[in-house]
């Protein structure tokens, strides 16, 4: 498409007035408009000369310079699955990847090359006549990489978006907690370089969502004399992360040495598997073929076995494997966005990282949180926002 944008004021009866004659006008126009954009995508310099004098006659009869006129060649290819059955449930989960090239036609010049992908899920159950559905669970995931190529040719480095976000509806007061957490399991790892947490970038979840307000003792209104605790339950709440990298931050992620992206990787484990990668790091090492290599005998001796027939011994090892494959294969893409031969590619690549289509198949909060533990923190932007309605008397939103 080719869009020409006029920004005009609704109190002047003059602009008014003529942006009715306008939209009475020429219909053949949005054909000429639509010719004139694939020409621009194209690569023929004189559709932005005969785009010009088309937005010259319509900023004459309407009395204002056009503020944005560009082309935009869109494409998007997705993925749908959806489960029902009617009253009890309805799923529904979709994965799109996106390609944006706008090509700005004004004085300025220059285009923009934007690849996106993004994840969506959302559960309904129990829908109730004239009431809708009793409880819904919804979360989608964006990464968003974006390169800009001024009129002269010249290229800028990538930056990157990642949003991550979340809302239920009726459901326990633990999802409230977990919105929180999962974003602070990503922000507390920013520009740790493998080096457990950073204190000054980690989300205050405790305080949001303390875990002795989660549960409330139901013992004395039960009639059975069932004391045990159970959890709160929550009428709705939303959340929100985003995180803005920087072409600085973009060029580190591109540009971190292999035993530092190994050691980030090891570091965003949970504790059982950080616990058994520590074993072979010390003595892990990258070989050419791209696989990390390790002693194994002396990784079996590190978690505490004298032999491969010792109870457990070679499920650790197996483990361990599988773990230090992951880790290589994070290697690998991160090479794949270094070895980039321009910035469009290094954000083309950057973006199947995000994504999950690159070897270790870590997609989104999974990979992100590998990746910025590879960026100075001063490089990268960053916003939460949580919102809960409790639904219970006497209890603060």
């Amino acid at each position: 498409m080719l869009l020409v944008e006029f920004l005009l004021d609704p109190r002047d009866q003059n602009q008014m007035e003529a942006l009715r004659t306008l939209m009475r006008g020429d219909l053949n126009a949005l054909k000429v408009l639509e010719e004139l954009a694939l020409r621009a995508l194209a690569g023929n310099h004189d559709a932005a000369t005969d785009a010009g004098a088309i937005v010259d006659r319509h900023a004459g009869g309407l009395g204002r310079d056009a503020a944005f006129v560009g082309a935009d060649d869109y494409e998007r290819n997705s993925q749908r699955f959806a489960f029902k059955i009617p009253i009890f449930v309805d799923h529904e989960s979709i994965s799109g990847r996106e390609r944006d090239h706008i090509l700005i036609l004004d004085q300025t010049g220059g285009q923009y090359q934007i690849n996106k992908a993004d994840k969506a899920k959302g559960t309904g159950t129990f829908d109730i006549p004239f009431l809708g559905e009793m409880s819904k669970h919804n979360t989608q995931r964006t990464a968003q990489v974006m390169t800009y190529r001024d009129a002269a040719g010249n290229v800028t480095e990538p930056e990157a978006v990642f949003v991550m976000q979340e809302g239920f509806l009726r459901e326990g007061a633990g999802r409230a907690r977990s919105m929180a957490e999962e974003a602070d399991d990503i922000a507390s790892l920013l520009g740790a370089k493998g080096n457990g947490r950073n204190p000054k970038s980690s989300l205050p979840v405790e305080a949001l969502f303390p875990k002795d307000s989660l549960m409330e003792d139901v013992g004395a209104h039960n009639s059975q004399g069932n004391d045990a605790p159970q959890e709160k339950g929550y009428h709705r709440g939303v959340s929100a992360f985003t995180l803005v990298f920087g072409r600085k931050a973009v060029a580190a992620i591109a540009a971190a040495p292999v035993d530092v992206i190994v050691k980030a990787f090891a570091n965003a484990l949970g504790y059982a598997g950080r616990e058994l990668f520590a074993r072979i790091l010390p003595s892990a090492a990258m070989d050419v073929s791209g696989r990390l290599r390790y002693d194994e005998s002396a990784a079996l001796k590190a978690m505490g076995y004298s032999g491969w027939y010792d109870e457990g011994a070679q499920s650790a090892m197996g483990e361990l494997r599988s773990l230090a494959e992951r880790a290589a294969a994070v290697v690998r893409d991160l090479m794949r966005v270094r070895n980039a031969v321009t910035a469009e590619k290094r954000g083309a690549e950057l973006l199947k990282v995000m994504a999950g289509d690159g070897d270790s198949g870590l997609a989104y909060e999974d990979i992100l949180k590998v990746l910025v533990q590879l960026v100075d923190p001063a490089d990268v932007a960053g916003e939460f926002f949580v919102r809960v309605d409790t639904g219970i008397k006497g209890e603060k939103d």
